[in-house]
Order: structure tokens, then C-alpha cells, then sequence
């Protein structure tokens, strides 16, 4: 790869009032059956207060948020529709100079929504509806431009009567029963038309749902069993002795020559094709790609990362956040180590899984496909110290259904000694019966900023 320098990249960061804004975002650590409320505040704006234009093209042709309210079908004017741009024809930005009988990618204020994927009993106000998006607070809003999505002020209104908490400009409080089992679950942007675009952008992050004592009973004894546990780990932290519970967040991703993020902004980046566009070609929109696969795996932020480990048992957490890639992550390039898949989005299984004993081509192989979750034990115990690669072998594809093809490198991985006997996790599992916590609510605020982050590579 030659030697490793650092880029100053553009990223769209989350995180707290007391903490570093971070992308992916801050890692939100929640307790069974303890509900929360989340304040989320669009500030994507810059330093003057002015709106930020989204960092990659907004194809206008979609069914989409449609923030200029331009005319859909019969002259409705309304956001969240497919606009009808009678008239026009597609024109890059550079070549954009009549109004009337052209448009452009769209490059006004971003509307945002966070959604909790995986979560459970979440009412429609607090789930992150795509047509419930709200723009920043910024100084300078163009005229006719929608501050909301349809249906904020309904959904608005049904919090502030259920919780006695209103929504105001460029924020939502949302709230969040965590009734699921013990999982990992992920929060990412979900507005209209911009979703993929948004957490490309990095809007995204882990949900960890933890069940206190209860995460897993040992069916041998009835006893609480003994995962490996500590602090997960921070982004971008690769110290020598990390805690065992170790969230892992993957993204193919391409950048520029200059650092800066890569996003196809024609289609003629998927399949050559140069136009005409919609609504000349109704069913071809100029901007949008059916697929995109990035050249360069990202994991937790970082290109080409490494994880120091010790040789002892891990709890890995993989969130699969590319947007079109499946993974295929293959530990049989790590001579001795023992993984078991324990847990996926809905919690843990009935019985761990010994990914090392699989038949056939997927004997060491663990499948992600996008958007999905699991929780794997991994033991070095009998690694050799040394350093080794976790290989991504999936094709540029969606789930193909068949063998793998060799294509990039997931996550070094560097072994040090470790002189403590390890616990010894249960053959079975087996799932507690729902208990009752008490309903102590714990409140946050969380806001999603541009931000210049240094990434190695």
C-alpha cells in the first residue's frame, strides 16, 4: 500500500453536548426494558449559521423529500413526492443556466431523521418516519423551501400529547422503549431519497442494548453466564488492551485524490449510460446508482485499521453499514483462533454456532449482508503471537449465493500475550424470561455536525 499519511477528510460527525462528535457516531449503550428519550438536532450548518448543501449529487427525479416543494403529479405541491419537472431537462451543475427548461442536482438545506433499525415497540412518532425529516435551524432558508417533512407536525403534536415533550426547528425528541432482547442494534439518518447518501456521508452508528445480569443464562447451571465483557471500544482507539466487548462498524467506501469522499454522481458511473434523463426517459434518474461498491473497507472510521488483541476470549460485535456490499469475512487466515456466532439483530440464539466448523466453502466465513448485525466469541487463546489479516472474500455484488471471490482486507489484527486463564462460555444459551425494570428515564441530546476528520491511508 506504500507508506501510510494522513487525510484531513470531510465527514458528517454525531455526538453530545459532553462528547466528541465522532463517524461513525458516538456508540449509545441502553438498558432493557429502561426507556430513553433522545433529543436530535439537525447542525448542518457552518459557522455563520448558514445551511450546508449535502456533500454528495441529491438526484431531484426521485420519489424524495422534495424540500423545494416542486409540483408533483396534477400540480400537487407538496414535499415527500415525485416531482413532475415537466419541461426540463437534466443538466450537471456546471452547465446549469435556465431555470425554465432545465434543472440540476439538488444543493439546498439537508433534511434529516434518525431511525433506531432493529428496535422494538417504538411508536410512529419516535421511529424515524422518512417523511418526518426537519431541516437545521439556518439563517438563511430559501424562499418556499419546506422547514419539515408532511407528517412532522402530526407526529409532533402525538409526542408532545403522549410525553408532554415538543419538537422545535432543526431538533426531535424521540423516545425509545428498549423492550428488545440483549442486541446490537444501529441508528442511522432515514430520510426521503437521502438515506444511503446520508450514511455514506457517516450518519451512523451502534445501539447496544444490554440486558444488566440477565444477557445470558448458562442452561447447565441456571446461572448467569460469563461473556467476555468490559468497556466497549472507542472509535479509533487501538490500545494494547482494549476492553473484551469490541463494536465493529464496517463501510466500503472511495475517496478522491485530495482525501475527500468518493460518491458515483451520474449514472453513467454504474453502466455507461449518458441520457437522456427523466423526464425525458421517465424511468432513468440522472443521479441515482442501482449499486455502488467502494474500493477501500473502512471499519469504525478507519481505512485500513488494525485491532490489538490479546490471546484471550473477544465479544465482536460486526455491523454490515455498507450500503450495497455483502460481506463475506473469513477468519481462516488466522492459524488456531476458534469463533462462535452467538447472537444476531433479534438477540442471542438457542445455540452458539461454530463458524470454524461449517461445511463446505463457508466453513470459517462469516455472511453480512447489508444493514445486518451479529455477535461472535472469538478466542485467540491458541493464536500464535504475530499479526494477521481478517479478510473481507465477497464479490462487488449483492448476496450472490455462492462462493466467494477474493476482494480486499478487513481489519489487522495484532496478537499479544495474555496470562490469565479465560472463562469458559456455555455450550448452550438459552434466553430469560421478560422481567419488569423500573421506568426510570434517562435523557440525552444528540446532534449530527460537519466535521474534518484525519483518517490514515
Amino acid at each position: 500500500m506504500g507508506n501510510a499519511q494522513d487525510h484531513c477528510v470531510g465527514l458528517w460527525a454525531t455526538g453530545g453536548s459532553d462528547s466528541a462528535f465522532t463517524s461513525p457516531g458516538l456508540s449509545i449503550s441502553a438498558l432493557q426494558n429502561r426507556p430513553v428519550q433522545i433529543k436530535w438536532t439537525n447542525e448542518l450548518v457552518d459557522r455563520y449559521g448558514r445551511y450546508l448543501p449535502h456533500m454528495f449529487a441529491v438526484d431531484r427525479s426521485l420519489h424524495w423529500a422534495n424540500v423545494p416543494q416542486e409540483p408533483g403529479h396534477e400540480g400537487l405541491v407538496s414535499t415527500d413526492i415525485k416531482p413532475m419537472l415537466e419541461g426540463r431537462r437534466y443538466v450537471t451543475p456546471d452547465n446549469y443556466t435556465d431555470p425554465e427548461t432545465q434543472y440540476t442536482d439538488y444543493t439546498g438545506p439537508v433534511p434529516i431523521v434518525t431511525h433506531l433499525h432493529g428496535a422494538l415497540t417504538v411508536k410512529d412518532h419516535s421511529d424515524g418516519y422518512s417523511e418526518a425529516w426537519y431541516l437545521p435551524r439556518a439563517n438563511n432558508i430559501p424562499a418556499g423551501h419546506a422547514k419539515y417533512g408532511r407528517w412532522w407536525e402530526f407526529l409532533k403534536e402525538k409526542h408532545r400529547r403522549e410525553t408532554g415533550v415538543d419538537w422545535g426547528e432543526g431538533h426531535q425528541t424521540v423516545t425509545y422503549p428498549n423492550t428488545n432482547r440483549a442486541t446490537s442494534l444501529w441508528f442511522h439518518d432515514h430520510a426521503l431519497g437521502l438515506t444511503r447518501l446520508t450514511v455514506y456521508a457517516g450518519a451512523a452508528s451502534f445501539y447496544l442494548m444490554r440486558g444488566l445480569e440477565y444477557d445470558v443464562l448458562d442452561s447447565r447451571t441456571g446461572r448467569t453466564a460469563r461473556a467476555p465483557a468490559g468497556p466497549s471500544n472507542v472509535y479509533g482507539q487501538n490500545s494494547p488492551n482494549p476492553g473484551a466487548d469490541l463494536a465493529l462498524a464496517i463501510q466500503d467506501r472511495s475517496f478522491n485524490s485530495d482525501g475527500s469522499l468518493f460518491y458515483p454522481s451520474s449514472r453513467s458511473f454504474f453502466d455507461g449510460y449518458q441520457g437522456p434523463f427523466y423526464p425525458e426517459e421517465p424511468g432513468i434518474p440522472p443521479n441515482w446508482v442501482p449499486e455502488f461498491f467502494g474500493n477501500t473497507m473502512v471499519v469504525n472510521g478507519q481505512t485500513w485499521p488494525y485491532q490489538r488483541v490479546e490471546r484471550r476470549r473477544y465479544r465482536m460485535r460486526f455491523l454490515n453499514a455498507c450500503g450495497s456490499r455483502t460481506l463475506y469475512l473469513d477468519f481462516r487466515g488466522i492459524p488456531g483462533v476458534e469463533v462462535w456466532q452467538v447472537a444476531n439483530d433479534g438477540g442471542y440464539l438457542d445455540e452458539k454456532v461454530n463458524i470454524m466448523q461449517l461445511e463446505g466453502w463457508r466453513r470459517g466465513r462469516v455472511i453480512l449482508a447489508p444493514a445486518e448485525r451479529n455477535e461472535l466469541l472469538v478466542d485467540f487463546t491458541n493464536v500464535r503471537t504475530g499479526r494477521y489479516t481478517l479478510r473481507n472474500v465477497g464479490p462487488d455484488a449483492f448476496f450472490p449465493g455462492g462462493r466467494p471471490a477474493e476482494n480486499g482486507e478487513e481489519p489487522r489484527v495484532k496478537l499479544y500475550p495474555f496470562e490469565e486463564r479465560d472463562v469458559v462460555f456455555p455450550r448452550r444459551i438459552r434466553t430469560p424470561p421478560a422481567r419488569s425494570w423500573p421506568s426510570t428515564w434517562f435523557r440525552a441530546g444528540v446532534s449530527t455536525r460537519p466535521r474534518r476528520v484525519v483518517t490514515s491511508g
